[in-house]
């Protein structure tokens, strides 16, 4: 169970969340004279950490994203280490993400009308369009691309600012290979026809999912969204789109052609910059009689959350504790935004934060919930379903020895090396407990190690998945993990999986992967083999 905690100059008061690679957390950060701001800090999870491939990208499009600095991007102040662990900071924003606001308009039937959907649309462009044109010191272009735009990472303030959150972070997790389940399974529904393929993205890819996203809310329905990975890659290639004005009777049949053209299956027939999609859409939007605008806005989300608004206002402000020391020896920054101005002895103004935040008297999940949620962040875990017939039989398999398999994380290593932080950062805080603060603070920073330590000892699992022709992309547990032929280290084996190949010029490849495959007279490893060429002779 999570406790507050000292981390650094951050008092981490509450878990937002734990994603496919990090832990958020709302936090204070503290400076002179009784200064203090709202933050929220990402601390990358061990898996990531100890991968040199996945820290080295990370880091240089860390030190990229600080640099951007515009209205409709959540601003990250910092990219920095403590005891090993790597974090980032950035701004607390005071409201929902787009996928919380459109299902809360269809729970309580207070849909997003279409100049709002628009609004927002040339919102999430106008931040698309800033982060695509940067260009370094010496005008040479940075070549940003987000490659994650979905409505997780969407987030609309109270005050009807709209922000996109998560540059750059997604390029560097999609290079680590990784077996952590519970990783959104709506992400398959924001790519790219190009990124589902694998190949080379630019900043087409991100008008494609910009362009779903305006569907989406044009037509309150999911685009591409199916119950299994591999239809929806399937369907995200094809780029078959309904005929939105179809979809919603109530739409101008003029906004279909924008929804086509920016969801054009060859890069080469779209938008070619998300500020041309965002000057079609604000040319259409101002004829409108309708006003839409960040008041109008504002309006509406307080409208739609009043009661979640109402019951935070009730509640008694967060007690903190005396101002926290200067950073440990040990803390590293890495990279920082230009330094937040400090007013002499004023608090910093009313929190403005991170996607999925929750109002406080309601404490969001630690895990997103709800498959079933239209627009919601999905479910840990694959899907339940019917297990899958074993392995092809009766293929000679080369030994492992004999050939070589990309090697992926393991989670008894991971959860070793997190158990050993673990004490560490224990009895760093005893001592800080002892000269500071006293007892109270050592029950904060304690006690966090039994899921660890039951991960750590059970029995896991591995899979090894090779192809023919090899090179086909790998995705289990909803993320992609490399390309054949590859091995997946330490699973768990009382978890489903749903195992996905994809290769250009041949049909998606599915299966399950469950606790009844894992066998201990097989040293608990399961072998997948998929043969296009054998399928194509039948």
């Amino acid at each position: 169970m999570f406790q507050p905690a000292l981390f650094g100059k951050y008092y981490l008061y509450e878990r937002i969340a734990v994603g496919g690679m990090a832990e958020i957390y709302k936090a204070k950060m503290y400076g002179v004279d009784g200064f203090e701001k709202n933050m929220v800090v990402k601390q990358i999870l061990p898996q990531y950490a100890r991968n040199k491939d996945f820290i080295t990208m990370f880091v240089d499009e860390a030190k990229i994203t600080v640099s951007l600095q515009h209205g409709n991007i959540v601003p990250v102040y910092e990219l920095g280490q403590i005891d090993g662990v790597y974090y980032l900071s950035m701004d607390l924003i005071d409201g929902k993400n787009l996928g919380e606001l459109l299902d809360a308009g269809l729970d309580r039937n207070l849909r997003l009308s279409v100049p709002h959907a628009l609004y927002i649309a040339c919102e999430i462009l106008a931040g698309l369009d800033y982060a695509h044109r940067k260009t370094d010191e010496r005008g040479n272009p940075l070549g940003i691309v987000h490659r994650d735009v979905s409505p997780q990472n969407v987030l609309v303030s109270y005050e009807g600012e709209v922000k996109i959150v998560d540059f750059g972070i997604a390029r560097a997790a999609t290079k680590v290979h990784s077996t952590q389940a519970g990783v959104i399974k709506g992400k398959f529904g924001y790519m790219s026809p190009e990124q589902a393929m694998g190949k080379d993205v630019d900043a087409r890819s991100d008008v494609f999912a910009a362009g779903i996203l305006l569907y989406e809310m044009l037509t309150l329905e999911r685009l591409f969204y199916s119950e299994t990975d591999v239809v929806t890659l399937d369907r995200v290639k094809r780029a078959d789109v309904p005929t939105p004005s179809r979809t919603n009777p109530n739409l101008p049949p003029q906004l279909d052609a924008i929804v086509f053209k920016a969801l054009a299956r060859r890069p080469e027939d779209r938008y070619q910059s998300a500020g041309e999609m965002r000057l079609a859409i604000s040319r259409f939007l101002y004829q409108l009689p309708v006003e839409a605008s960040a008041k109008t806005l504002a309006g509406y989300l307080k409208q739609l959350f009043r009661e979640e608004l109402e019951q935070r206002r009730k509640q008694p402000p967060i007690q903190m504790p005396a101002p926290a020391p200067a950073s440990p020896p040990r803390a590293q920054l890495i990279a920082s935004a230009p330094a937040i101005p400090v007013p002499p002895a004023a608090p910093a103004p009313a929190p403005v934060a991170v996607a999925p935040a929750a109002p406080r008297p309601a404490p969001r999940p630690v895990a997103p919930v709800g498959p079933e949620s239209l627009f919601g962040e999905g479910s840990l875990g694959a899907p339940a379903g019917p297990a899958a017939p074993a392995a092809d039989a009766g293929l000679s398999l080369p030994s492992l020895e004999d050939e070589a398999v990309d090697d992926d994380f393991s989670f008894r290593r991971a959860a070793r090396r997190a158990r050993w932080i673990g004490i560490a950062v224990a009895m760093a805080a005893l001592a800080l407990g002892v000269v500071f603060l006293g007892g109270p603070i050592v029950r904060m920073l304690s006690g966090d190690s039994a899921g660890t330590n039951r991960l750590a000892q059970q029995s896991l699992g591995s899979l090894v998945v090779r192809s023919r022709p090899t090179g086909a992309s790998v995705y289990f547990g909803n993320q992609k993990v490399g390309t054949t032929d590859v091995r997946i280290g330490d699973i768990d084996p009382k978890k489903e999986y749903e195992l996905v190949l994809t290769l250009e010029g041949y049909p998606p490849y599915s299966r399950k992967i469950v606790p009844a495959d894992f066998k201990p007279e097989a040293e608990m490893t399961i072998q997948v083999f998929k043969d296009w060429t054998a399928d194509a002779l039948k």
